[in-house]
């Protein structure tokens, strides 16, 4: 057996074994983040370890070589993938935003009378008021180490709840559905980017 074959036989046990770990803290890290009950959080644990793992696997290529397979994606890229499906999850929390905030509109809305036009308004704003500021009380005390990814997850929580704010908030800012608005119009869009700025700030 030449030295170049017995080189690459040792190789490939060697990335056996270290595929055998990484495969075993998967399924460590599986079975951990079933234990935080909020959906979203469990996701946000997912991702900052896949995505702990996806940066080492970058920065070592000589791991990353060790590691790969014929006809099977890079594990770097293995990694991206598991960390858009976590996302998906994460992403949830916004969804009852932007589902309040198209809710009843159209002409829908023109069907019901102006009192009870006037009550969906009151009852969206004071959903969206409630829901949000539970979220932002929470995800401010949640963490993301990496700064880069912790960038990208807020400019995404921006990009989703500013969209239907807005929308929600020109729609309705000069209608008369109250004699007091502000009790229902809490925020202006400013100020809901500011808070989204805020999560995981601890």
């Amino acid at each position: 057996v030449s030295t170049q074959s017995t080189g690459s036989i040792i190789q490939r046990a060697v990335g056996q074994y270290i595929l055998g770990i990484i495969t075993a803290l998967e399924r460590n890290l599986a079975v951990k983040s079933e234990q935080y009950e909020n959906k979203c959080l469990s996701a946000l644990f997912l991702m900052n370890n896949y995505n702990y793992i996806r940066r080492y696997l970058l920065e070592e290529s000589e791991l990353s070589a060790l590691l790969a397979r014929p006809n099977e994606i890079e594990p770097a890229e293995k990694y991206a993938d598991l960390i858009e499906r976590q996302k998906e999850q994460y992403r949830t929390w916004y969804r009852t935003l932007t589902d309040v905030c198209i809710e009843n509109t159209g002409s829908a809305v023109k069907k019901e009378s102006e009192k009870a036009q006037k009550e969906a308004v009151k009852s969206r704003f004071k959903t969206f008021n409630n829901y949000f500021l539970e979220q932002w009380t929470v995800q401010k005390k949640w963490a993301i180490p990496d700064a880069e990814f912790r960038h990208m997850i807020i400019i995404d929580n921006i990009n989703a709840v500013m969209q239907c704010y807005v929308e929600l908030y020109e729609r309705y800012r000069d209608v008369k559905f109250t004699s007091n608005p502000g009790k229902y119009i809490e925020y202006t869009p400013e100020h809901i980017e500011k808070m989204l700025l805020a999560f995981f700030d601890q």
